[in-house]
């Protein structure tokens, strides 16, 4: 809308090939100075400064198609990426442990059903566990947090 002036645009979806919708989306005058201003920066702060966006964990392809090979070398690291990689070390150790405690309670809870499909509490399906069509019964959370 900031580019082409539009007041109001009528977005229409097929959603799983047979559900129709269609939204009317509004001008925002605020919106648009915010994203102006948030494009302003990045092309500012990164495209021009050659400077890459901080890496989030969403990037993980990302870094596979930029660094596709290894090169038998290495690098030096400074005292601030020594702590990087040290707080690599603790969150792995973390999420083994993460890991461990969700496999302690997942069976706590497996126990607790028995042969019984589904966890309920006041009406809110929490969690199942079902025989599925080639035997083996498979758990899933369904509600909660």
């Amino acid at each position: 809308m900031a580019v082409t002036g539009a007041d109001k645009w009528y977005v229409a979806v097929l959603i799983g090939g047979w559900d129709f919708q269609w939204r009317v989306i509004e001008r925002d005058e605020n919106l648009i100075n915010s994203l102006i201003t948030i494009e302003e920066n990045f092309w500012n702060d990164h495209v021009m400064a050659k400077v890459l966006p901080e890496v989030k964990a969403q990037d993980t392809n990302l870094m596979n198609y930029m660094f596709p090979r290894s090169a038998s070398t290495s690098v030096n690291i400074s005292e601030v990426y020594y702590e990087l990689v040290n707080r690599l070390l603790v969150t792995k150790t973390a999420l083994k442990q993460a890991e461990e405690d969700h496999e302690d309670v997942k069976n706590k809870v497996k126990q607790l059903m028995g042969e019984n499909e589904l966890a309920i509490w006041k009406d809110e399906k929490l969690c199942s566990w079902k025989t599925n069509a080639r035997g083996s019964r498979v758990f899933k959370i369904l509600g909660g947090n």
